[in-house]
């Protein structure tokens, strides 16, 4: 191999090592989320499990709704306005809804 054929493999191999370094953290960021996150559908189920128990049905509106999650608040727990919101304009009652979005 020549000076120059030597030049050009180390810049392949650094580009090669600089794109699995882009790729490897891609996925770090990718998959950081998906294993730090709450366990989100127990809550769904239970804001709907609520509700349904009010005698309300349960489809996928309501169920979009629940998936907004509660928020705390200087150390409570508060249901969050885009889970009632759309619960009201459904025809629940806004104390039910109050009730279910807080186990959201």
């Amino acid at each position: 191999m020549t000076m120059t054929e030597v030049g050009r493999a180390r810049e392949r191999f650094c580009v090669l090592k600089r794109a699995f370094t882009v790729a490897g953290l891609v996925v770090a960021a990718a998959v950081t989320p998906l294993v730090t996150a709450a366990p989100a559908s127990a809550s769904i189920a239970q804001c709907t499990d609520i509700l349904n128990n009010y005698g309300y049905r349960v489809g996928a509106k309501v169920t979009n709704a629940c998936s907004w999650p509660a928020v705390t608040l200087y150390g409570q727990r508060q249901p969050n306005p885009n889970c009632i919101t759309p619960l009201v304009g459904l025809g629940v009652k806004y104390s039910h809804a109050k009730t279910a979005c807080e186990w959201a």
